[in-house]
């Protein structure tokens, strides 16, 4: 047994071309943005451009720095070093030591 639909092929062709219509051919918005947003739209999009560049500078500089520090001789400081180097504090190696 074959359902028919209620909603015809006229009426979703139609229904179709509608929608196009409108929303294919808005009119002209009658806005006015000032200078003051458009200055404010720059201002934000160069601080946005350099926040993103020196995070890249950052980034790409760092294994650079390190290279530099194991030239001069000094040790890049990692976690995994300074948690070769931190001293223990327990109340018993306090103890031992006085």
């Amino acid at each position: 047994m074959k359902v028919e639909n209620s909603c015809g092929i006229k009426t979703r062709v139609l229904t179709l071309l509608t929608v196009t219509a409108v929303l294919g051919f808005p009119k002209m918005a009658m806005a006015y943005v000032g200078p003051g947003a458009g200055l404010t739209l720059i201002g934000s999009l160069i601080g946005l451009v350099i926040a993103i560049l020196t995070a890249l500078g950052i980034i790409l500089f760092w294994p650079v720095r390190a290279l530099i520090r194991r030239i001069r001789g000094k040790q890049p400081t990692t976690a995994t070093m300074e948690s070769d180097n931190v001293q223990e504090t327990s109340p018993e190696s306090v103890n031992k030591k006085k």
